[in-house]
């Protein structure tokens, strides 16, 4: 590999992790996403010196071009990334619908208690109209 593009490559992986670094001190990532990306980082620093092991990778996957590889990869990280910000999105969703429920009980106790009539009784009076 081109010790130019060895050179840049480093920089841009150091320049992410000092971006990663700096969405940690703003509260704006939260640290189980950290550390997958600075292990992903570290290991492209890793293939950016040392060369050698992205052949021996490309040679074990019997893919002809090392660049392919890495590729593969990457593209694999990304599917797994994106599978796991599914799952977390899933249970997020999942917790937000108990909490909707549990302030809708919550609003409706408060409501009976006070005397008020709530929408649910509200519904049941229309309906016997009917």
């Amino acid at each position: 590999m081109n010790a130019i593009l060895k050179t840049l490559l480093v920089i841009g992986t150091v320049l992410f992790l000092t971006f990663i670094v700096y969405m940690v001190r703003k509260k704006k990532l939260e640290l189980k996403y950290t550390i997958i990306w600075l292990i992903a980082s570290i290991v492209l620093v890793i293939f950016a010196v040392f060369d050698s092991l992205s052949i021996a990778l490309s040679a074990l996957l019997n893919i002809a071009e090392p660049v392919n590889a890495i590729f593969l990869a990457i593209f694999l990280f990304l599917i797994l990334m994106q599978f796991m910000l599914t799952i977390y999105i899933s249970k997020s969703n999942d917790r937000i619908r108990v909490l909707t429920q549990a302030l809708a009980l919550k609003e409706l106790d408060s409501k009976s208690e006070a005397g008020e009539p709530s929408e649910l009784s509200e519904i049941n009076e229309n309906e016997k109209q009917l």
